[in-house]
């Protein structure tokens, strides 16, 4: 998925260094022996390559945006669990509008932050915030498509506060008017909806809710491409997949432009211009050093390279075998490979290189090499 995510975003009229940064994905070697390394966990339940350059895009790259929203939940796990041995309460607030076809999603995306700036600097919001100790909140930003609507941009909040806000009906509803006022204001919505907006576009809940928010985020199918929705599109096409389905996710419609929707293939690219610079999670300002949580990039964590438990390097791949593989759109296929083989490695890894000769190729499988005489300098290499 991150090859199709790569192709779909590839430009051949720009140079390579100012293509986007998950055409690079995986295909870039960055350390002084030229080689790249296959690591798996020794249940065969996972497998990774490392000593490559990763994306770190949340947005993008299905691989780069699983391993971040893994490590994101673990990190908001351990602030949630800080928060309530302090005595404090950790709330659920999902923020939304009534959103048409026709608005065009960077548009979307800009007014709703609008909304949200006077929203969260509006008095009422304030006023219920220091009434009940809000300590601070991490705003996770989400998008989807349906055919009816188009793109839905929302938010879910975890409000770190004290007790009682979700019985507090008054305050509840003083959110909802103050968030409807936002919308309005910027021009997201009128009062002919404000019927729809008062039952659907603010929604607040108690911590069981934001608990179990905690524990799926990252595993379900916002993170990834479920084999059941993919295999439905072949049959169904987009549209009757989401009048069934509602919206989906954009790596949804990566997969179905990867099988040839035209119409997928513009949606992603539309979401990938819009969404290139934005933080998957906003954490308030101090929020992170009052629940002792070490700060830490997307790019980072993306690259994050240290052994984890019950792991171990199995196998060593060149910079020509790297390419070869790209060359085949087999990077997905060899790592599942990698997981499943039980012993002897590196040479069932050598046997599944020396198969893939006899395939054909589905692009030209580039790859680059960093030339360590050079400082930051990378050299390109196509597969034999």
């Amino acid at each position: 998925m991150t090859q199709l995510a790569a192709r779909m975003l590839y430009d051949p009229a720009l140079p390579a260094a100012q293509q986007h940064r998950t055409v690079w994905c995986h295909r870039s070697i960055k350390n002084e022996s030229g080689n790249a390394h296959l690591w798996r966990r020794d249940d065969g339940s996972s497998a990774r390559l490392s000593g490559v350059n990763t994306c770190g895009s949340v947005w993008t790259c299905p691989v780069c945006s699983a391993r971040v929203a893994e490590r994101r939940r673990e990190e908001l796990e351990r602030g949630m669990l800080a928060h309530l041995a302090d005595g404090g309460h950790v709330y659920l607030m999902t923020l939304t509008f009534p959103h048409e076809r026709d608005l065009p999603l960077e548009q979307s995306k800009a007014l709703f932050a609008k909304a949200l700036a006077k929203f969260k600097n509006s008095k009422r919001y304030k006023a219920i915030s220091t009434r009940y100790a809000r300590a601070g909140s991490v705003r996770s930003l989400e998008i989807t498509w349906g055919p009816e609507h188009g793109w839905h941009v929302h938010t879910h909040d975890l409000i770190f506060a004290g007790q009682g806000l979700e019985l507090d009906t008054a305050a509840v509803d003083e959110l909802r008017g103050a968030w409807i006022t936002a919308l309005i204001k910027v021009g997201l919505s009128d009062s002919s909806k404000r019927t729809w907006m008062w039952e659907h576009a603010l929604d607040l809940r108690g911590g069981a809710a934001a608990a179990d928010y905690v524990t799926k985020f990252g595993h379900d199918a916002k993170w990834g491409i479920t084999a059941e929705v993919t295999r439905s599109h072949a049959k169904l096409g987009m549209r009757r997949v989401c009048e069934h389905q509602g919206h989906v996710t954009p790596f949804q419609v990566l997969a179905w432009a990867g099988e040839g929707d035209a119409e997928a293939c513009v949606l992603f690219r539309e979401f990938a211009a819009a969404f290139k610079d934005a933080r998957m999670l906003s954490w308030s300002p101090g929020l992170k050093a009052k629940l002792r949580l070490v700060e830490q990039s997307d790019e980072e964590i993306a690259g994050d390279e240290a052994a984890r438990p019950n792991e171990r390097e199995v196998a060593e791949l060149s910079s020509e075998d790297l390419a070869l593989v790209m060359s085949r759109g087999a990077l997905g296929e060899l790592i599942e490979f990698t997981a499943l083989c039980s012993q002897d490695h590196q040479a069932c890894v050598d046997d599944f290189l020396d198969a893939l000769r006899s395939r054909p190729r589905t692009g030209k499988g580039m790859v680059r090499v960093k030339v360590w005489r050079r400082p930051d300098f990378y050299e390109l290499q196509a597969a034999a």
